[in-house]
């Protein structure tokens, strides 16, 4: 029997909208305030932008075709960038969205910004892992302890099976 739906939580466009506004906010103060910039020549800074915010784009694209897939099946998404990590999403925007606006702007200050918004995105993730866990139980467990939350675990990537099925109880990969 498939669970039923999770109902819509607004978390996530609201840590969206947060980290939008805090790299815009972090891009207005380094032009505001004498802090030091990245020193990169225009090429390099825009070119780096552009892969990252690149790199965001396509995990973000490529993370909702699995979850899509996953939320039509009723399972849980356990393929995929989500194989590596619990909230890709969520990670792609975290990690490559604001190294890529941080090239762009040539700020410092905004790469330091991922500190205040790991914490964000953290509790996001954690709110979500609640649902998640209330809806698959232990499947979600199993899968939780083999992978990271936002990045990938070491130890979890040199030890894990072959077919990949972070050891999901039996009927469950």
């Amino acid at each position: 029997m498939t669970p039923p739906p999770t109902p819509f939580q607004p978390t996530a466009p609201a840590g969206t909208a947060v980290t939008l506004f805090v790299w815009w906010i972090l891009v207005e103060l380094q032009s505001l305030l004498p802090l030091p910039s990245i020193q990169l020549s225009a090429g390099w800074r825009w070119g780096g932008g552009a892969i990252f915010l690149a790199d965001a784009l396509l995990t973000i694209v490529w993370s909702l075709r699995i979850l899509a897939t996953a939320t039509r099946d009723g399972s849980l998404a356990t393929s995929g960038p989500y194989a590596f990590i619990r909230h890709p999403i969520y990670a792609a925007l975290l990690w490559s969205g604001t190294a890529g606006v941080a090239f762009a702007a040539s700020s410092w200050l905004v790469l330091l910004g991922a500190a205040p918004l790991s914490v964000l995105w953290s509790l996001v993730s954690q709110a979500d892992e609640t649902l998640l866990e209330e809806r698959f139980g232990d499947t979600y467990r199993a899968y939780a302890s083999t992978t990271g939350q936002l990045f990938p675990r070491l130890f979890g990537l040199m030890n894990r099976d072959a077919d990949n099925n972070h050891d999901l109880p039996a009927g469950h990969d």
